[in-house]
Parts: C-alpha cells; structure tokens; sequence
C-alpha cells in the first residue's frame, strides 16, 4: 500500500530566531495551522552529517544546544519530543531497499536544525520525531525507481 506524506521545508536561520525574529515566529505558527497534524516527524538537519545515511533510534531524544555565543536562555530552552523509534526503522528499511547505506545512532538528539522550528511548529512536543542524518560528503545517488519517496511528515 502505497501512501503519500507532506514533505515540508524550514530554514530555522539562525539558532536565536526563537528570541528574535517574531516575523519568523509567526510564519512558522501560520504554516502549522494550514497543515494536517503528522503522527509522527522526519527530520532531516544539516547539522548532523554521517559517514552514511544515519537515522537516531532515540526514544527521549535530548535538545542539543550545538552552537555557541548566543544569550544564556536560549540554552535553557528544552524539546520535550519523544522519539520515534517505529518511523525510524521504516526509514531504515526503505533506505536499505533503495541499496543505499544506512546505520542507526541509539540515542542521539535533536540538534538545534530540528528543535528550533518544531518547538514553534509544535510546541507541545506531542509528535514523535526521528532524525536523519545528512550524508557527509554525499552527493546524487542511482536509486531503485520502484522506491517510493520518503516521508517527513507521517
């Protein structure tokens, strides 16, 4: 059975547009109302890249603060997501029958690519999100045409 799922972009700029850039803020909670509620979230950063394909199989993952200089309460604030280890696999095996390298991480979080704008998309946490790594180095790949496109929002 074959299902379609959205596919949503956001450029969360810079790490502190949730203190600064209430445009920014506002757009993303606009956007939020206008889209179907997902079961669950694909999140693919570009701030976590892998040797391969990487996908966190994290059941609680951690809000990861990977910046620097910013004002201390942008250091305080918290994701309280909860994983999704299910769509996790489900990319992995998708990944997998597209022959295209994948590993899974137990535990890792969500980097701030993530958190920003889901915390404003979604601010009760209540989604299950898994993240996807950005292959380091990657480029164009021949993949099975018979593979389906993969979703972020479930």
């Amino acid at each position: 059975m074959s299902t379609k799922s959205s596919v949503l972009f956001v450029s969360h700029g810079a790490p502190d547009a949730l203190l600064k850039a209430p445009e920014t803020l506002a757009c993303w909670r606009e956007i939020a109302t206008k889209i179907p509620t997902p079961s669950a979230i694909l999140v693919i950063s570009a701030h976590w890249e892998a040797r391969v394909a990487t996908v966190s199989l994290a059941t609680e993952p951690e809000t990861i603060h990977d910046f620097s200089g910013f004002s201390r309460e942008l250091y305080d604030l918290r994701y309280p997501a909860q994983g999704a280890p299910d769509l996790a696999n489900r990319v992995v095996e998708r990944l997998s029958a597209a022959k295209i390298a994948v590993e899974t991480h137990p535990n890792r979080g969500l980097d701030h690519g993530a958190w920003v704008p889901l915390s404003v998309l979604f601010p009760k946490g209540n989604i299950p999100v898994a993240q996807l790594s950005l292959i380091h180095h990657g480029g164009p790949t021949k993949v099975d045409p018979s593979v389906k496109t993969i979703m972020c929002l479930v």
